[in-house]
């Protein structure tokens, strides 16, 4: 329970972004140099060109994070305990990263009102599969499970 918290708190801080740089607050017990109880980590995006990151996804034990952009779908990486969130996979023109899950070594993104779910190996950056669910949505979170990918519309 208690790493679902901080997860929380670091997707709450991360999504209330709109000028690239995400606030992490803590209420864990603060050992070996980390972040506390009642601290705050501020990430900033680099390059911070476009605003409006959405969604997070985490790994590792809630120690690497991603979080997309709405506005062209890039992909940025960070880590808890490094304030650089550097970009991962590039965005494009048409694209967006809202909703992000991550299940196998994939990360699955919903791509907002572009009716599109993208799936990426995450060892190798590569996109795997793109499903498109039609015009006149807007995904924006989505789950994995043994029986498929769930997604809001």
């Amino acid at each position: 329970m208690h790493k679902r918290w901080n997860v929380l708190l670091a997707a709450i801080g991360i999504a209330a972004l709109a000028s690239g740089s995400a606030a992490l607050a803590d209420h864990g017990g603060g050992k070996h140099g980390k972040p506390g109880k009642g601290t705050t980590q501020v990430f900033t995006l680099v390059p911070s060109t476009h605003g409006n990151p959405e969604g997070v996804a985490t790994r590792g034990g809630g120690k690497v994070f991603f979080v997309g952009a709405t506005g062209d779908g890039t992909i940025y990486r960070g880590t808890v305990g490094n304030p650089t969130v550097t970009e991962f996979i590039p965005g494009a023109a048409g694209k967006s990263a809202v909703g992000m899950k991550i299940s196998g070594g994939k990360l699955y993104v919903a791509g907002g009102s572009t009716g599109k779910i993208s799936v990426y190996n995450l060892r190798t950056k590569e996109l795997l599969a793109t499903f498109d669910t039609g015009p006149g949505g807007f995904l924006n979170d989505l789950v994995v499970t043994g029986r498929g990918v769930f997604v809001t519309d």
